[in-house]
């Protein structure tokens, strides 16, 4: 496919100009950053009390999820690389400029298995410096799914990344889609190398309407299916291309995020 030669530069000059991290857009073989869910439409308030943002000078670069009082996860691409000063992490609102609190970064956890270039094993937990007091519908942590499954319908993906890869703009309120997961076969056939050889059974691929998925600025947010947490965003062509959006998944790494967290 020529989108794959084309759209790595373009995600290179993105990069250089925001400085954002994969937001659930960056191509894997590159340690792009990128950031909002294309094609998406505002998320009530409470309806996604678990969605963390990281920010970085300001600015929202990836997306995190709540798993208990002192720990969040997130996709390991999203801290490789920063200092715990480099981040901070916004919690218990859907709307950036209204309600929520920033948290300060303590200690990062990267996956001992994760490669900056295949992205595979591309997760990682942050501990906060304060623990969380879960009040309300606003701030809770979520399930972390145990089975695993090949195929599904809707999902949902959330995230304060870009509305376009053309448009730099970034939402105030968080984004959110509908999405099916697909089983690995069908998700590595749309696919052409190396791209291909990333999509295994540790990985899960969702396939949107026209026109919608996740953009620079969503890498590291949730995949919800039934009220778990089944998928870390990775990475993806963004945006809205209409490529599967590629997960790790979460039961897979189940007994390492808890061996972390002591859940």
């Amino acid at each position: 496919m020529k989108t794959f030669d084309s759209i790595a530069p373009v995600l290179g000059l993105v990069a250089a100009v925001l400085g954002f991290v994969t937001v659930a857009a960056a191509l894997p073989q590159q340690a792009n950053f990128s950031p909002r869910i294309a094609g998406g439409e505002d998320a009530a308030d409470g309806q996604f009390p678990f969605q963390v943002a990281l920010i970085n000078e300001g600015l929202v670069y990836c997306g995190g999820t709540v798993v208990n009082r002192r720990w969040i996860l997130t996709a390991a691409a999203c801290i490789t690389g920063k200092a715990l000063s480099d981040v901070q992490l916004f919690v218990g609102s859907a709307d950036r400029l209204t309600g929520g609190r920033n948290v300060t970064a303590e200690r990062f956890v990267i996956h001992p298995d994760f490669n900056a270039q295949t992205y595979a094993n591309d997760i990682a937990l942050v501990r906060m410096a304060e623990s969380l007091a879960f009040t309300g519908n606003e701030l809770q942590p979520i399930r972390l799914a145990t089975d695993f499954f090949e195929t599904a319908t809707n999902a949902t993906v959330s995230g304060w990344g870009r509305f376009a890869i053309s448009n730099n703009q970034l939402p105030n309120r968080l984004q959110f889609i509908r999405t099916d997961v697909i089983g690995s076969e069908d998700c590595a056939e749309q696919f052409e190398e190396p791209y291909r050889s990333r999509i295994s059974d540790r990985t899960i691929c969702t396939s949107n309407q026209a026109n919608q998925g996740v953009c620079l600025g969503d890498a590291g947010g949730p995949l919800v299916l039934d009220g778990e947490l089944v998928g870390v965003q990775s990475w993806s062509i963004p945006c809205g291309t209409g490529l599967p959006d590629v997960y790790e998944r979460v039961s897979h790494h189940r007994a390492w995020i808890l061996a972390i967290t002591l859940l």
